[in-house]
């Protein structure tokens, strides 16, 4: 799966989404202020999105690896709900979790 980039704008500015989004989307621009729930409706479908292609992601690097443990970094490693749903499937051996070991599942 690729994301298209021409409809975001974090890239090579400081807004998240672009014009042509808004467009495509037939929506006003994301301002500032509290996010209208069409917003927050396209944020919900992204992070479901997001944590299926991690999980799928995951579990094929514990069936290529077959190693107990997992260590994630990066911006989505950040992702605290995603890195739930890792912990809930129970892929990996967690026994190293902790204040010390907070990225290692």
């Amino acid at each position: 799966m690729m994301l298209n980039e021409k409809y975001f704008g974090y890239i090579s500015g400081l807004k998240m989404i672009s014009s042509k989004f808004s467009k495509l989307f037939e929506h006003p621009p994301l301002r500032k202020s509290t996010p209208s729930q069409f917003y927050m409706d396209i944020a919900a479908s992204i992070q479901v999105v997001f944590e299926e292609a991690l999980l799928n992601i995951v579990k094929e690097a514990k069936k290529v690896t077959g190693l107990d443990n997992l260590v994630l970094a990066g911006g989505s490693a950040l992702n605290c709900v995603a890195n739930s749903k890792i912990l809930e499937d129970k892929i990996f051996d967690n026994r190293r979790r902790g204040r010390n070991h907070a990225g290692v599942f």
